[in-house]
């Protein structure tokens, strides 16, 4: 994983809440307030804490929203109440608010909930052996070789090198058709192959994908570069959404290649190697819902990483039984944070609407058996623990729960937040935050320690997650408590319907220093993963992603890890040098498979999302002894999956002929532009011709069973061509020159 330097989630999920309540406007006020303080104009919240949730205020002193309003509701009072520069896709809106019109827009009618944008974090030689991607790649007794032709790869990340040699053709012109870049604020730049030469985010910041587009689409071989770093879909045209990843950004970003596809007439697969741990892991959220509305789009795939937490305690499952209806863990500051202070967010969800009762149990002198105080939570509305001055104005109008003991042991410190029974899934949900620095008299990490406790009824689920980078649940070594782990630390982001995660296992025992022991073709150790709350398991597929050579651009290589392999080129007369290093993380192994969704889609376009994740599973090889961290099936295998797309669609090439025994129907290519359809079995036949998008551009009908197609005078491009009568049907790619 390469960090971005900000959290998982950001204030946003504190002030997520329905518009419709009460004390909507009161908790949007010290929203207001907290985000003000951030710029410094009155320093209420904790230095620290701000730079830590990096609120997107622009100078324009408005904030990024994502807004669930009902179907029915007018745009223009949206735009009366202060909503600008948005986009939408069905009921998910992201758009920018002044501060000063936030509650206006709060409580806007048909506004269902309102939340901040928020930050997210982001998530090749023996791979190549892998699944045999190079008898894909060469077309072994295949109906020709795939490469990407006619698909459009497409990456959302924070920056890259896109003028990196292994994002050129054969001719060395460049493949990136176009490049958005977005700025936290919102602006945008918007890049064409005329103009991507003026284009570099090479800084210590942005490194992370030009290595997984070059694992998506590197078209570097032996020929051209002195290497054999190619990706796995090395001529598929390139479009790229970078810069900021905030949610808001990550949408806009998709929203732009998607219509970028459509306009093309081409499939497109999308890697997203970013993600985070906050949130109900069932897609209903109000950012993960957007996304998937966009992933359900004809002719769109979506590839996600699974996360790197696989080995972090930040996650705990329990199924209550009539044995056993409680579960209690210890709250421990993660090694990123100072001993001085502890400081997360714990994101606590039951499996449906009925109230988990919660206890905060502080213990003392490390005394875990009995603890000194229990503080209940309270089953609904916002509550607070603490009266540090620094938070007076988070705390403002919320109810106290006790104070005295609390107040003995931290100063200006808090854990708060908001109970209640989320509407989008019915499922009762806490949302927490802890800030803890210990007076002078204790120190956290060795005299006083907070332990979470959850009482249901049996039958009901509890999930808890928290980031990584503040906090953990530990057992401290007591077997009355429960340890966190693996099962639910699974991309947040990634647990949607319409989206495929993928997962990493080894492919090669290097650098053990920096990634972790792993025996090769084992899963990583830090692959996410988990069991959702309908059953699922995830991640859906598993892929190379440990240790992984791919393109790097020029500061990550000089200045900030080193690199493996380089090569100098000559253009405009001058010699630039590009670079190739190793990385690890479920971020290498997601563009691995995206592009090897782009070679099924070289064979056949019209698959969709679904058919794609069902191939992949069902040609997969299922590792030997395998756990619940390889997810719902095994490693991809990329020759079996092409295979099965050919073996499907049963046709002989991206020329056009077809032949198939559904329906005696047989395609005939007469030459030019015609065709001849003729079936043993059909009476009357019809003929339709799509673009990959699925728009229909021509229909013709015959009563008989044969039926001449001429397809003179359509634009050149490739299209769908399909053949059915009463009985059976039958589709081939076609090319209209």
């Amino acid at each position: 994983m390469i960090a971005a330097g900000t959290p998982a989630y950001s204030q946003a999920r504190l002030s997520s809440f329905d518009a419709g309540r009460l004390n909507a406007t009161r908790h949007i006020d010290r929203l207001k307030t907290n985000s003000i303080a951030g710029n410094g104009v009155d320093q209420v919240t904790p230095l620290p804490l701000m730079e830590k949730f990096r609120l997107n205020i622009g100078d324009d002193n408005a904030v990024d929203v994502l807004l669930t309003v009902n179907t029915d509701t007018d745009n223009s009072l949206l735009e009366a109440a202060g909503l600008t520069d948005y986009s939408h896709i069905g009921q998910y809106y992201f758009g920018r608010v002044s501060l000063d019109n936030v509650e206006r827009l709060a409580g806007c009618d048909g506004v269902k909930t309102i939340e901040l944008d928020r930050q997210l974090e982001v998530r090749n030689d023996r791979a190549r052996a892998e699944g045999n991607l190079a008898d894909v790649q060469t077309g072994l007794n295949l109906p020709s070789a795939y490469n990407g032709e006619g698909v459009i790869v497409a990456l959302v990340d924070l920056g890259l090198d896109p003028n990196h040699v292994t994002f050129t053709d054969g001719e060395g012109n460049t493949r990136v058709k176009r490049l958005w870049n977005i700025a936290a604020s919102g602006k945008l730049k918007s890049y064409t192959d005329e103009t991507i030469g003026s284009f570099s985010t090479d800084n210590r910041t942005s490194t992370h994908g030009t290595h997984v587009l070059g694992t998506i689409t590197g078209s570097c071989t032996t020929t051209n570069a002195g290497n054999d770093f190619h990706g796995v879909a090395p001529a598929a045209d390139i479009a790229i959404s970078c810069g900021d990843i905030s949610s808001n950004s990550i949408l806009k970003g998709v929203e732009l290649i998607t219509e970028y596809a459509k306009e093309q007439g081409k499939p497109c697969v999308i890697n997203i190697s970013i993600g985070d741990n906050y949130g109900p892991h069932d897609g209903t959220d109000t950012f993960t819902a957007a996304l998937n509305e966009f992933a359900a789009k004809d002719g769109v795939t979506i590839f996600m990483a699974a996360g790197n937490e696989g080995e972090a305690p930040i996650s705990l499952v329990k199924e209550f039984t009539e044995g056993s209806t409680s579960v209690q863990t210890i709250l421990e500051n993660n090694a990123s944070v100072s001993n001085s202070q502890a400081l997360g967010f714990i994101d606590i969800w039951g499996s449906d609407e009925r109230p988990l009762k919660l206890f905060l149990d502080l213990y003392e002198n490390n005394d875990l058996t009995t603890p000194v105080k229990s503080y209940e939570i309270p089953a609904n509305g916002h509550y607070h623990l603490g009266q540090g001055e620094t938070w007076q104005s988070y705390i403002e109008d919320t109810p106290v729960l006790d104070d005295e003991l609390f107040n003995t042991h931290y100063k200006n410190s808090l854990i708060g937040g908001y109970a209640n029974v989320d509407e989008a899934n019915n499922r009762f949900h806490v949302d927490m935050i802890a800030h803890l620095v210990p007076t002078t008299k204790f120190v956290y990490s060795s005299t006083t320690r907070f332990g979470l406790r959850v009482e249901g009824e049996p039958g009901q689920k509890v999930f808890i997650y928290t980031p990584m980078q503040y906090l953990e649940f530990t057992n401290k070594g007591k077997k009355e408590f429960m340890q966190g782990g693996g099962d639910g630390c699974i991309s947040n982001m990634g647990s949607g319907r319409e989206t495929i995660s993928v997962g990493s296992y080894c492919t090669r025992k290097a650098l053990e220093n920096i990634y972790g022991p792993c025996s090769v073709g084992e899963i990583s150790a830090y692959s996410s993963w988990g069991k959702l709350v309908d059953g699922r398991l995830l991640p859906d597929i598993c892929a190379p992603g440990q240790v992984i050579t791919s393109a790097t651009n020029y500061y990550y290589a000089m200045v900030y890890r080193g690199y493996v392999d380089q090569t100098t080129v000559k253009k405009n007369n001058v010699q630039t040098p590009h670079y190739w290093s190793n990385l690890a993380g479920t971020s290498m192994a997601s563009p691995y498979v995206t592009g090897v969704g782009a070679l099924m889609l070289s064979a056949d376009p019209t698959l969709t999302t679904a058919q794609i994740r069902e191939i992949m599973q069902t040609t997969a090889t299922i590792p030997e002894n395998k756990t619940g961290q390889w997810g719902a099936s095994g490693k991809l295998n990329a020759y079996a999956a092409v295979k099965e797309v050919i073996n499907r669609l049963n046709h002989g090439g991206i020329s056009g002929v077809t032949d198939n025994a559904r329906g005696g129907i047989t395609i005939q290519h007469m030459g030019g532009n015609t065709y001849e359809a003729l079936s043993q079995d059909e009476a009357s036949l019809r003929a339709t011709v799509c673009t990959l998008t699925g728009s229909t551009v021509r229909t013709l009908t015959s009563d008989s069973n044969e039926i001449a197609i001429d397809l003179e005078g359509m634009a050149s491009g490739v299209y769908i061509l399909t053949v059915e009568g009463a009985r059976g049907r039958v589709s081939s790619k076609i090319i209209i020159r």
